[in-house]
């Protein structure tokens, strides 16, 4: 059985693509018995889908994240800005399908 944090490294190894098929399978059965598991691969993988759509951008990403953490009470107004700038990517992708 796995802790929190082999689990962890393990989710990361899937999500990264360098995960055995012995460490998927274990990652898949341990987060059936477990709904904070389960929880944590959903965020986890939305969280990895958020920033492979941001790869051309991760910079601008960190920087408003490292801004975040540095002043707090600019936190929903840095929060707005990047859903802005999210909803423009995603309309401008849309115009080019």
């Amino acid at each position: 059985m796995m802790d929190a944090e082999q689990f962890k490294d393990a989710l990361q190894q899937c999500l990264e693509g360098t995960a055995s098929p012995v460490a998927r399978k274990a990652v898949v059965q341990v987060a059936r018995s477990s709904p904070e598991l389960r929880r944590i691969v959903a965020q986890s993988y939305a969280f990895d889908a958020m920033l492979k759509g941001l790869r051309h951008n991760a910079d601008a990403f960190v920087g408003t994240a490292l801004d975040t953490i540095t002043h707090p009470e600019k936190q929903e107004e840095l929060a707005k800005k990047f859903s802005r700038a999210v909803r423009r990517r995603k309309a401008r992708n849309r115009r080019l399908l």
